[in-house]
């Protein structure tokens, strides 16, 4: 994956999460002028720091977590390799129980 599609990516992230470069300053422990530089593709992002903003994000970024990503998708059977699948991955929204009796949509 090029660096453009990874800042995309963290982009996208962070609009579904309602999260600004700021913010994402803050759970890395970085400062903003680091992030800036990462999300304008004027510096490289380390895999160390790929890996903790697909913690932080729950969006995967490097090969290995979209292969995984993948491999999930085809055992549900609701991924192939076309368009419509791709859109299901981007678009697909996670759910989570966050007090063990009611179910909320991030």
């Amino acid at each position: 994956m090029s660096n453009n599609e990874i800042i995309i990516r963290i982009r996208t992230a962070l609009a579904k999460k309602r999260m600004t470069q700021r913010d994402l300053a803050a759970a890395l422990g970085k400062n903003e002028a680091e992030i800036s530089r990462w999300m304008s593709g004027r510096m490289g992002i380390s895999e160390p720091n790929l890996l903790r903003i697909e913690e932080v994000l729950e969006t995967a970024l490097t090969k290995e977590s979209l292969a995984r990503e993948k491999q999930t998708y085809m055992r549900m059977g609701v991924i192939g390799t076309g368009s419509i699948a791709k859109r299901f991955v981007e678009e697909a929204v996670h759910v989570e129980c966050i007090c063990g009796g009611c179910l909320q949509s991030r």
